[in-house]
């Protein structure tokens, strides 16, 4: 699961925590985010905005 606050996805400054794709999170990542990861048995199960944080 991928939310996003603004950062990753959704609009900015809503801390509306919006679904977002793995394309979005790809291109975000490539600009620099701060993000909040939740791994699992070695897999990452939810990944969270930092606008959201």
């Amino acid at each position: 699961m991928i939310l996003g606050g603004g950062q990753i996805c959704g609009t900015a400054g809503s801390k509306v925590d919006a679904p977002c794709e793995e394309a979005d999170l790809e291109k975000a990542a490539k600009k620099g985010v701060e993000a909040e990861v939740v791994v699992k048995n070695g897999v990452a199960t939810q990944i969270t905005d930092g606008a959201l944080l």
